[in-house]
């Protein structure tokens, strides 16, 4: 039946999801540093970090959601990362501008807490 399809489809999705999440994570685990560094060589990344209330993020280019969107996430900025949290799957990202130091489960929390029942995963952007 039709009605029994559609839960299948979603746990799919969420599998797949789940799946390319980890095979990134590990991959970027193993690359990082070399990548990073020859981002920042080719002038792709900075090593610098803004100063003052500076960001990597201008403001002119940062997301601003509508009523709708925001009810299914929210994107927070700080100078070197994003944070953006997505309601419907429960899971949180931390964003980090290439060439930068991760930052630490304080610093992320000082931008935006890790809500009960959600998942923290972290890329280099």
């Amino acid at each position: 039946p039709p009605r029994r399809a559609l839960p299948a489809v979603m746990l799919c999705k969420s599998m797949l999801r789940a799946a390319v999440a980890a095979a990134l994570a590990a991959c970027r685990g193993a690359f990082a540093l070399v990548q990073d560094n020859a981002r920042i060589a080719a002038g792709e990344c900075s090593a610098t970090i803004p100063a003052g209330p500076d960001t990597y993020f201008p403001t002119k280019k940062q997301v601003h959601a509508d009523a709708t969107l925001a009810k299914l996430f929210t994107v927070t900025y700080a100078p070197t990362f994003k944070v953006l949290t997505d309601s419907l799957s429960k899971e949180q990202y931390v964003l980090t501008q290439c060439g930068q130091v991760q930052p630490g489960t304080a610093a992320v929390n000082a931008v935006e807490v890790l809500k009960t029942g959600y998942i923290r995963k972290r890329f280099g952007v």
